[in-house]
């Protein structure tokens, strides 16, 4: 998992404002490509139940 990092919200506006502000941004030279998870974390999992 080399070069990536999963970052929880804990509300959806938030998530989409900070991937739409983030996406593409040069971190250290390089660009960041911000995606969803395509599974739900085991921490929201967790806070649901």
């Amino acid at each position: 998992m080399r070069g990536q990092a999963h970052v929880v919200f804990s509300n959806v506006v938030d998530s989409n404002l900070a991937m739409k502000s983030l996406q593409g941004d040069n971190f250290f030279g390089k660009n960041l490509v911000i995606q969803r998870a395509k599974t739900q974390s085991h921490i929201i999992e967790r806070l649901e139940s």
